[in-house]
């Protein structure tokens, strides 16, 4: 299967061993973020290139929304590698795989819970790593769901991996809040943001201001885009925001997007609204080229509505020029479909989503109607 579609092409990748360097480059956590003068520190992370050098493919997916159902099979098969079964030979193609971890994970059994107040267990962090992702964005609206220890509880999940995943969003030390990852790789710098709209109405605790990043403070976030983009070859932001299970982007998403355009950003990825948005490309007065996915939906989740069986892979590759600018190459969205076949929950592209597997679904959705769905959404780009 090929990574792109006609939309914008490159040619086929090759695989190199690289390790990658992300550059942390601090910024002030305090209101007055604008005055700080940031400062860059490096770790490594260890990966493989597929591309030519001065090119770098991302595979991004949308909301990994754990209900219970998927955590009683999950317990059951002793691990949650079902999830990515289907998708696990596509996302070892990209450079970089990213997944936007919904819901906190937490240690004890007895914290196990879904819709309103999620927990999840820590072995999804496994899962997330052994499917070949890299980075994980975990600022969300329920982030907080089960208090500052759900929080530093994922943060602990993925601790072991850190030498193999990048976490985005979330924060146990306010020395690490002041960090803006700029991922070296490939002979490309590339800073990388992640903020939520809010935490569904749960208070950010005074003692920990720090522990997430959001959409809060305008000043500060929009600092930390112009520290990105002095630092950086190119910025993605990974916005959860938007209208739940509206297809099109709100005055919300429409305001931050401006703000993204104006400073800077080439590529937006969003989430939250549990069904997919379109994507565009936008270009600023001065010219400069934005692309925006407004919404991937959900990865994987037990909502049963057809817009919410839906879900999307955003495709991207950046490419560096002559001039050392960085220009969008390729990009591509592909429509991928939660088969809910209880007990097992699991996610494919749906172009490998058969009559067979829409006759398992708890709800019947066969593959044309969805196919008609995603075309109108995505249409209005």
């Amino acid at each position: 299967m090929s990574i792109f579609s006609s939309r914008r092409q490159l040619p086929a990748l090759f695989l190199t061993s690289l390790t990658v360097t992300v550059i942390l480059l601090t910024a002030s956590v305090n209101t007055d973020a604008a005055s700080s003068k940031p400062v860059i520190k490096g770790v490594e992370l260890k990966t493989e290139a597929k591309s030519p050098e001065g090119v770098v493919t991302f595979a991004c997916v949308g909301d990994n929304l754990i209900h219970m159902p998927i955590i009683r099979y999950g317990i059951k098969e002793n691990g949650f590698d079902f999830l990515f079964e289907h998708i696990r030979d596509y996302m070892a193609k990209a450079d970089i795989a990213v997944i936007n971890q919904e819901t906190p994970l937490v240690e004890d059994p007895s914290q196990y819970s879904s819709y309103p107040r999620f927990g999840s267990p820590v072995g999804i962090a496994d899962a997330v790593r052994d499917a070949g992702f890299s980075v994980v964005t975990c600022a969300t609206n329920h982030t907080l769901d089960k208090g500052i220890s759900g929080l530093f509880s994922t943060a602990g999940a993925f601790e072991k991996y850190k030498d193999e995943l990048l976490l985005l969003g979330i924060h146990t030390s306010a020395a690490d809040a002041a960090r803006i990852p700029v991922l070296n790789f490939n002979g490309l710098r590339i800073a990388m943001l992640n903020y939520t709209y809010g935490t569904n109405g749960i208070p950010v605790p005074s003692q920990y201001p720090w522990c997430i990043d959001g959409f809060f403070n305008k000043e500060r976030v929009i600092a930390q885009l112009k520290a990105a983009r002095d630092a950086a070859d190119a910025v993605i932001v990974f916005a959860h925001w938007g209208s739940e299970y509206q297809t099109v982007p709100d005055s919300f998403q429409q305001e931050w997007t401006q703000i993204f355009l104006e400073n800077g950003v080439d590529v937006v990825v969003g989430s939250h609204p549990h069904v997919v948005q379109p994507c565009t490309l936008l270009h600023s007065e001065s010219g400069h080229e934005m692309l925006v996915f407004y919404s991937l939906g959900n990865f994987v989740s037990c909502q049963n509505r057809p817009e919410r069986l839906l879900g999307a892979m955003a495709v991207f590759t950046l490419q560096k020029q002559e001039n050392g600018g960085v220009r969008i190459a390729a990009y591509n969205i592909k429509p991928l479909v939660t088969v809910q076949a209880y007990p097992l929950v699991t996610t494919c592209f749906l172009s490998d989503y058969t009559d067979e597997l829409a006759n398992k679904q708890a709800l019947y959705a066969p593959r044309e109607k969805l196919q008609s769905l995603f075309d109108e959404i995505t249409a209005a780009d």
